[in-house]
């Protein structure tokens, strides 16, 4: 059927296939972009997959110490998986910089800026990933979602996503919109 057809006697209804398409088509087109393509050399994709080295200042190849400490206390707290997933997120979007504009967040920090009591930030488990200018931000939540997250939230009025590992990934995904 084509546009508007389904809406009795021609009535614009939101049972239109129309009306649901243009907010999944960014992430169809990059889906069927990611599998022409997933065997191919990218000219952006690193060589070789990630390796989680660390040095001084470093939680990982791509990740400061300064950017996963708390903004209130400067605490560095952090489940060491979720760098991995970072990491290979990271990988996964041809190595383009992840900007993390959220992460481990003190009790005290995290009530200042309006958390949920038993934030998976404070629990060292969580980051906010800004949407790299690089992807559409449907190519951006296809990628994140590719990966063993347990809970992500969908900020796209304000261009990231949050991510978490409540559950190291073994269950089912959580996902909400904000």
């Amino acid at each position: 059927m084509g546009h508007r057809e389904v809406a009795p006697d021609g009535l614009r209804g939101t049972s239109c296939p129309c009306n649901m398409l243009q907010d999944y088509l960014d992430i169809i087109v990059s889906k069927a972009h990611w599998y022409r393509y997933k065997n191919a050399d990218i000219v952006d994709a690193p060589a070789e997959p990630p390796k989680f080295k660390s040095k001084a200042g470093m939680l990982s190849e791509h990740f400061a110490e300064n950017e996963f400490s708390c903004k209130h206390c400067g605490k560095l707290k952090i489940n060491p998986h979720l760098i991995e997933l970072l990491e290979q997120l990271r990988y996964n979007i041809g190595g383009y910089p992840l900007y993390i504009n959220s992460v481990y967040r003190c009790e005290i920090h995290n009530k200042n800026v309006g958390g949920v009591e038993n934030s998976q930030h404070v629990q060292e488990n969580a980051a906010g990933i800004s949407c790299p200018k690089q992807l559409s931000f449907g190519e951006f939540k296809w990628y994140v979602d590719q990966l063993p997250f347990d809970g992500i939230g969908i900020y796209e009025d304000s261009n990231f996503i949050h991510v978490d590992i409540r559950d190291g990934g073994k269950n089912s995904k959580i996902y909400w919109e904000g």
